[in-house]
């Protein structure tokens, strides 16, 4: 097996940045959810409310980042954040935040239609769900890894094939059988970086949402599809794995994977959705 693919999403629910080695840290990718939408009282807009989220392309570069959308001129944002900081509302979890810009407020707000600001991770977050929450803007674990396998299983059911972007991985893994990152307890990835399996991630109606277009499937596929096989008996649709790194370093695209345990079934969560 080896890494196919490295994504990171430098905005919670604006596209996914493809890269070809990524630095891991404690708390995941580098760069990778530090920034979130909000509205006015803090609460965090994803795509499955506001699809268009998902045009949005946040490229990263030694200034900050350049905003660019369908129909908006790009706008440079300055990765200084203020000193004030204020709370961001995800699933439940308060995450401190700092403002970024009133320019990217105001772009963010026309493009999308609602009142919008742009805040980055304050460096705290307080969740009363599970221990393994990333301290970032992430719904839930630090890294989501899918195989290639799962994703070709999948597309065997469908009329209309789908990509691992609807997805939202981390890690796109080539090489093994299908759906067996079900069961990858710990994982190494090239010679030292060691990762952790934590829980089946649940999906949620984002997978229907075509990340090219922002067009969500009239067929609620592939949801729909997926519940045929991939439900439990929480009535959860899993795909992926939620996991989190025991080593730090860089990760790229090549590096050979070795199992190094495995559960011996999946574990999942029944109290709260898992969907990233």
């Amino acid at each position: 097996m080896r890494v196919a693919g490295l994504y990171i999403h430098p905005i919670k629910s604006v596209a996914a940045v493809s890269v070809d080695k990524v630095r891991v840290g404690s708390e995941g990718f580098e760069g990778d959810r530090l920034m979130a939408v909000t509205d006015l009282k803090g609460t965090a807009l994803t795509a499955r409310q506001f699809p268009k989220m998902l045009q949005i392309k946040a490229a990263l570069d030694a200034v900050g980042l350049r905003l660019s959308a369908p129909g908006m001129a790009d706008l440079q944002v300055s990765k200084e954040a203020s000193e004030a900081t204020s709370d961001t509302i995800v699933w439940g979890d308060a995450v401190s935040s700092r403002d970024l810009s009133a320019e990217a407020n105001e772009w963010l707000t026309s493009y999308l239609e609602t009142e919008a600001r742009l805040v980055a991770f304050g460096g705290t977050r307080l969740s009363q769900r599970y221990e393994f929450v990333s301290k970032n803007f992430a719904d839930s674990a630090a890294l989501l890894a899918i195989s290639q396998a799962s994703i070709n299983a999948l597309n065997e059911r469908l009329e209309r094939p789908i990509t691992v972007t609807n997805f939202r991985p981390n890690i796109l893994v080539e090489g093994a059988t299908a759906h067996d990152e079900d069961l990858w307890a710990k994982v190494q990835i090239g010679d030292d970086m060691v990762i952790e399996g934590l829980v089946a991630c649940s999906r949620c109606v984002l997978t229907t949402i075509d990340p090219r277009t922002s067009e969500k499937a009239s067929d609620a596929e592939p949801l729909r599809t997926l519940m045929k096989y991939r439900r439990r008996d929480d009535g959860q649709i899993y795909f992926g794995q939620n996991m989190r790194p025991l080593s730090q370093g860089v990760i790229r695209v090549g590096d050979p994977i070795k199992i190094l345990e495995r559960f011996d079934h999946m574990k999942i969560k029944t109290d709260v959705s898992l969907a990233t």
